[in-house]
């Protein structure tokens, strides 16, 4: 796990690296961490609506199961397409 600050998320932001398909986003400004997330999914997802692109995870969901995160990250899907990516914000 690496830990981005400063500069360093507006680079990763830009040109996210796929050897990372897992990115969580936190921080105490949920508006600038929203802001991060829909940069993000602009710039990894063709589709944000299409449930087979993306998997979005709220805390709750987190607390309730948390597997969740690994199961999502190794689920192949079934039509082929690009490696599945898993933001939770």
């Amino acid at each position: 796990m690496t830990a981005l600050r400063g500069k360093d998320i507006d680079a990763f932001l830009a040109r996210p690296d796929p050897g990372r398909p897992i990115i969580l986003l936190y921080g105490p400004d949920a508006g600038l961490v929203r802001e991060r997330a829909d940069a993000l999914l602009k710039s990894a997802v063709d589709d944000p609506n299409d449930p087979f692109s993306l998997v979005r995870l709220d805390g709750d969901e987190l607390s309730a199961a948390e597997s969740s995160v690994g199961d999502h990250d190794v689920a192949v899907g079934m039509v082929g397409g690009g490696p599945h990516r898993s933001f939770n914000a």
